[in-house]
């Protein structure tokens, strides 16, 4: 629940080569929302909540993931009760496209095309300053390719 991540996008893979596009909006919960400074002392992470969205929203991913739908049940299980074990992170590898990936810029011209395609008047180019910062070195990486 970092609350650096606001927004991913996620490619659902069917057994028919067909595919959909979900962005995973988070929705964090403020105590109070008064000050302009010290968010972070506000913030409630028991109360986010996530809106799954068909298609894509927004344009500052923090993250993109790769799912095929007989993995969605877990892919939906980790997200909901997600507490950063070891064996957690290994199961969020299986699923995310890490920064550091060799084919992290396949992984991104996909989305970048969808987008284009699915939304050419809205279309731009994602902006990746918010991306998940923490890039894992290529021997620990064991997201799908």
């Amino acid at each position: 629940n970092d609350h650096n991540a606001n927004l991913a996008y996620l490619r659902i893979r069917f057994r028919d080569g067909k595919y959909v596009v979900v962005s995973i909006v988070i929705n964090r919960w403020h105590d109070d929302v008064t000050y302009l400074f010290g968010e972070d002392g506000r913030l409630n992470s028991s109360k986010d909540s996530a809106d799954f969205i068909r298609g894509f929203i927004g344009s500052y991913p923090n993250l993109f993931f790769d799912v095929h739908e007989d993995d969605l049940p877990d892919f939906l299980d980790l997200l909901a009760h997600f507490h950063e074990t070891e064996e957690e992170m290994e199961r969020f590898r299986k699923y995310g496209v890490n920064r550091a990936d060799d084919n992290f810029w396949e992984h991104y011209d996909w989305f970048q095309q969808r987008f284009n395609s699915e939304q050419p008047v809205y279309s731009g180019l994602f902006d990746l300053n918010r991306y998940n910062y923490k890039a894992l070195p290529e021997q620990q990486a064991t997201i799908k390719k």
